[in-house]
């Protein structure tokens, strides 16, 4: 006697099977592109506070000496950036924040210390310039004390 066995996989049929195939592939690659993403993010946030503290080590502006840093900025977010990652990487950092938006500009401020408690307290304003299509156009980074 012979026993017949059938899977459900030999239910489904070579087309079947192609198809799950592809829906497991599609979805492990989303979630693949989705990691990639975060890694991207997360890699571009630590890139920025790098910035910040290459900026705050680099040299102590005197008195209303304004130090331009630009360099520093352009190294870590190059022109042609999309503005959408440039806020939330800003949005993700802690010590920034957003004190100008429009449509063409936007301004972050980066505060290390106040300057009642901290005799070093510093801050770096950079403003970001953007094209018609949302990506960064130039920018204009300054390091000062914090007054």
């Amino acid at each position: 006697m012979t026993i017949s066995t059938f899977s459900p996989i030999h239910q489904l049929g070579l087309t079947g099977i192609l198809s799950l195939v592809l829906s497991l592939t599609a979805c492990a690659g989303h979630d693949a592109a989705a990691k990639d993403q975060n890694i991207v993010e997360t890699n571009l946030i630590q890139g920025v506070q790098n910035m910040f503290d290459e900026i705050y080590e680099s040299g102590t502006p005197v008195r209303f000496e304004q130090i331009d840093v630009s360099n520093f900025v352009l190294s870590h977010l190059p022109l042609g950036t999309p503005r959408e990652n440039i806020e939330q990487i800003f949005n993700s950092i802690k010590s920034s924040k957003t004190v100008a938006s429009t449509k063409d500009t936007l301004v972050v401020r980066d505060n290390r210390g106040q300057a009642m408690l901290d005799p070093d307290a510093r801050s770096v304003v950079i403003t970001f310039s953007f094209d018609q299509n949302k990506n960064l156009q130039s920018i204009e980074a300054v390091h000062m004390k914090n007054q």
